[in-house]
């Protein structure tokens, strides 16, 4: 397996991918950076249910990946910056929280299924 990154708009995709991905399941990852976690659980209205340190974040996340990766899965990870998401949230009619996030993700996977 490789690992690709793309760029486009404010969204970063990175993936982890088998040879042949039109035959995979891809799973979409919302991402942060540590810089941006803490700006991230205060920019959501629901940033409660975030886990309170990037550390722990990452240690769930990275737990996800790894068995999703040796299950055979595709890993699109959206990453998600503060200003830039709440910004797409305002321009889309959505509240900034878990669905909003999901909707992004969902959409990242779209778009880079559609550049393979």
């Amino acid at each position: 397996m490789q690992s690709l990154l793309e760029k486009n708009d404010s969204r970063t995709r990175a993936v982890t991918t088998p040879k042949d991905l039109s035959r995979v399941r891809k799973i979409g990852i919302a991402w942060y950076r540590r810089e941006d976690y803490a700006e991230v659980r205060t920019a959501m209205i629901d940033g409660d249910v975030l886990p309170e340190s990037y550390d722990d974040w990452l240690r769930c996340v990275s737990q996800v990946v790894t068995i999703e990766e040796a299950m055979g899965s595709a890993i699109v990870k959206a990453t998600i910056a503060p200003k830039s998401f709440v910004d797409w949230c305002l321009a889309t009619g959505q509240a900034a929280d878990m669905q909003a996030r999901t909707r992004f993700v969902n959409e990242a996977v779209e778009d880079f299924c559609r550049r393979r």
